[in-house]
């Protein structure tokens, strides 16, 4: 593309072409539908909050939860709108203004037309804005107050953006970070008035740190599960929920070797830091992607300026690496869209939530935990969140031990002591937890009289634990 055919009017212009061609394709593909286990988690504890007003516990897991003002947002939408049309409608609303907000930034910066462009596409391209517009999230929503506050405060307003950047700080202790760094750069880079940023500064700190001791140590911070292998957790290819392309982190590496600098060490220690966490808190890809888009865009523009001895080696590296960034945005997408599979854990989940009783525990993949709080309005002995690492590590020990285990007397065990009712399995944890039906819990199944089939159907399988009366099941 050469600069005479790309102008700020038709940029613009393919840029919210793209954003709306990306951020409805899982729509198109899935039906107007939730997937995501964790989107209707957030349906359940804001349907609770609606009948019983409770915002730190969760009744059914009986557990404290972690208040969250995504949860209030979510409740005041659902007095005027629908509450699946809310969890489906406001990350891709919030995704669509943030992804705009952050051209005019770029903007406001004195990016060149050319990398604004190339950082937009590729930003679009990233796994982690499917996520973020797919997702019921709360860092979409701190990202869009983050971003509008920035944008007005480098529009020389103060009043406003204080505001907005005030309401970011109670969407997560990194969006607290970020406003403070945020306010602390904008200060040294514009030598703005010390009287009305310096004591702003001062009290979003302060009431930052008092805010989050008081959460965190009466609720507890929500643990959120990373995968132990790296790979794993940052690049797409590899299975990274919220991760990037193989391509994408070789432009973005080979970007900020260029760039560095530029960067300059007030923005080059938190880059560094944020990086190296990342791995550990892996939301943080989700704000680290709107940089790391731009380093990629600064390596693609310099290697397309760049004179090759062969220009068609040039072509074809280029096309090669922009195809494969591509290719992992939509294998990223297909990976997590499958109606019928998904219908069919539905069905064996309301038939738990007719046909057992309502004090049942329910063992299954720590992935399925959300859905059975859901649909079968069950308590699940493990799902995604927990407000403690031990916590998890220990329900997730026992869990791998009752599935991988052949010993009977072992299995009993662990399932009486926690007092499990029913275990449901799907055809995903046939292929991921077992190689056969000789293996783990699957042998025990049809080699003893522990366990009863009560549901088999479509790949689902429900057994019912039988408890020994006088020394019979």
């Amino acid at each position: 593309m050469k600069n005479k055919y790309l102008n700020e009017k038709n940029a613009l212009i393919i840029i919210i072409i793209l954003i709306f061609a990306i951020l409805l394709t899982p729509i198109t593909l899935k039906g107007y539908s939730i997937h995501e286990g964790e989107s209707y988690f957030h349906m359940r504890i804001v349907e609770q909050l609606s009948e019983s007003k409770k915002l730190t516990y969760d009744s059914l897991m009986d557990r404290p939860i972690t208040p969250e003002s995504y949860y209030i947002l979510l409740f005041l939408l659902d007095e005027f709108i629908d509450l699946e049309q809310i969890i489906v409608f406001v990350p891709i609303v919030f995704s669509f203004i943030s992804l705009i907000l952050f051209y005019f930034i770029l903007k406001q910066y004195n990016i060149n037309l050319e990398e604004r462009f190339f950082t937009l596409v590729f930003l679009i391209l990233s796994p982690t804005v499917i996520f973020m517009s797919n997702v019921s999230n709360k860092f979409i929503v701190g990202i869009f107050f983050l971003l509008l506050g920035h944008l007005l405060l480098l529009k020389k307003q103060k009043i406003f953006p204080m505001i907005l950047l005030g309401i970011s700080l109670t969407f997560g202790w990194f969006n607290a970070l970020l406003t403070l760094i945020i306010i602390a750069f904008y200060v040294k880079k514009n030598k703005a008035s010390k009287r009305f940023f310096y004591p702003v500064f001062s009290i979003f700190f302060i009431v930052s740190l008092i805010y989050y001791i008081y959460i965190y140590s009466n609720f507890g911070m929500a643990y959120q599960y990373i995968k132990q292998n790296l790979l794993s957790v940052l690049i797409t290819e590899f299975g990274a929920e919220i991760g990037f392309g193989f391509f994408f982190w070789i432009l973005s590496l080979v970007g900020i070797i260029l760039l560095w600098k530029k960067i300059g060490k007030f923005l080059a220690i938190p880059l560094i830091v944020l990086i190296i966490i990342s791995p550990y808190f892996n939301f943080i890809n989700l704000y680290l992607g709107f940089i790391y888009s731009y380093f990629a865009a600064h390596c693609f523009l310099f290697f397309w300026k760049r004179e090759w001895f062969i220009k068609l080696i040039k072509n074809l590296t280029l096309l090669i690496l922009f195809c494969g960034i591509i290719f992992a945005t939509f294998s990223h997408i297909q990976q997590n869209v499958d109606p019928i599979s998904f219908q069919d854990n539905i069905e064996g989940l309301q038939w738990l939530k007719y046909n057992t009783q309502e004090n049942s525990i329910i063992i299954s993949d720590y992935e399925e935990g959300f859905l059975i709080g859901y649909f079968a309005e069950r308590e699940a002995f493990m799902d995604y969140y927990s407000t403690t690492k031990s916590d998890f590590n220990t329900k997730h020990d026992k869990t791998q031990k009752i599935f991988a285990s052949r010993n009977l007397k072992e299995t009993s065990k662990l399932l009486d002591e926690e007092s499990i009712n029913y275990i449901f399995i799907n055809q995903e944890m046939k292929k991921d937890i077992w190689k056969g039906r000789r293996e783990g819990l699957l042998f025990l199944f049809r080699n003893t009289k522990k366990f009863k089939n009560v549901y088999n159907k479509n790949n689902i399988e429900i057994w019912e634990v039988l408890i020994k009366e006088n020394g019979k099941f």
